[in-house]
């Protein structure tokens, strides 16, 4: 009787700390990528500037 409450009490500390480490796991993941995404948008992209447009093409209909 006593061993088995033991037994029924590690096996629930198992499952809960199983439970546990999953959940650290995935809040780990969570927060590297979304250090990841910041750092990614921190990334300066070089734009290229629109060419200077010429006043032919921009008469071209009349």
């Amino acid at each position: 009787m006593f061993r088995r409450i033991i037994m029924q009490i590690f096996s629930m500390a198992l499952v809960f700390s199983i439970c546990w480490i999953e959940l650290l796991y995935f809040e780990l993941i969570s927060v590297i990528y979304v250090v990841s995404m910041v750092e990614l948008t921190k990334i300066p992209v070089k734009v290229q500037p629109p060419a200077p447009v010429s006043p032919e093409l921009v008469n071209r209909d009349e």
